[in-house]
């Protein structure tokens, strides 16, 4: 009997001192990594943060908010909120290199300290993600994540870190097909006019898209600009080209827009992303031909 009761206190022991081993080394994982300011910083003690909604378009205006819910550390730590890293793809085996830090978006709002239970909110401005034409109607189009990151600081200075990721869906204009017209021959009251329809993806409804043309010799549009109407997640935006009679030639039409700058809207948190790289445009080319020259009447002999 007592040689089963030294056993079972041996055992007891044995087990204890493991568990303080593994509970030592989990911290010093932890550490390791805040202290070496990884991208993607993680840690043991924050119990949940989520992103709501967890996917926006990349197109400089939805908002998603972030929120840190913990019971582990007290109300009044500190918490710090950061953009930490950004990748394409979504699937591990898939992720690369992603966007660069310009173009990753804003966080807008923050807390700097826990209430409420161990809460804290930040509102994160969605990031710039544009893709061409032929990518959208892709079956693989470029999906963008963004890192956000969290670090909570309790009174007594044993900061840890945890990050949720933000998807940043791909945003554009899909083009109609090139064609091909036959002007009407020269003096003919009616022209041959062709309705242009360019699909958009992400861009909400009433931004304004502007249409230009590169041989205003051969033909015109109208309208010149036209808001897009339907959803963001897919809308169009029309206009119409009429040629001029009895003209050859090759015109290329363009459509164009320019995402907003997060940084006119909050100049002192979001940085300032130059129009190239918020300008979307798409282009048709239309190849017009002329009509063959009726043939004249046989005389009769």
């Amino acid at each position: 009997m007592k040689r089963r009761e030294e056993f079972n206190r041996n055992l007891c022991l044995s087990l204890l001192v493991f568990f303080v081993v593994m509970v030592l080394s989990m911290t010093s994982c932890v550490d390791d990594i805040d202290s070496q300011s990884s991208e993607d910083p993680f840690g043991a003690g924050i119990i949940g943060i989520e992103s709501n909604p967890d996917s926006l378009f990349g197109n400089a205006n939805g908002t998603s908010e972030i929120e840190v819910n913990t019971e582990v550390f007290p109300d009044g730590s500190s918490v710090e909120f950061e953009i930490t890293g950004s990748s394409t793809g979504i699937s591990s085996s898939a992720r690369t290199h992603g966007l660069p830090t310009f173009l990753r978006g804003c966080l807008i709002e923050s807390d700097s300290t826990l209430s409420n239970g161990g809460k804290a909110f930040a509102t994160y401005l969605a990031g710039i993600n544009i893709a061409s034409g032929a990518l959208l109607a892709s079956e693989n189009p470029p999906i963008e994540t963004v890192n956000v990151a969290v670090s909570i600081t309790p009174p007594n200075g044993d900061r840890e870190s945890d990050f949720v990721s933000v998807i940043l869906n791909p945003v554009g204009i899909i083009p109609p097909e090139d064609i091909e017209v036959e002007t009407r021959p020269g003096g003919d009251p009616l022209s041959t006019f062709v309705t242009l329809e360019f699909i958009t993806i992400g861009i909400p409804p009433g931004t304004v898209v502007n249409f230009s043309l590169s041989r205003p010799d051969l033909g015109v549009l109208n309208p010149t600009s036209a808001p897009v109407v339907g959803s963001e997640e897919v809308g169009s935006v029309t206009t119409q080209y009429t040629t001029f009679n009895n003209t050859g030639g090759t015109q290329v039409i363009i459509a164009s827009l320019v995402l907003p700058n997060p940084f006119d809207r909050y100049p002192s948190r979001c940085p300032d992303v130059p129009e190239s790289d918020r300008r979307v445009e798409e282009q048709v080319v239309i190849t017009q031909t002329v009509p063959e020259p009726t043939p004249a009447p046989t005389p009769s002999p």
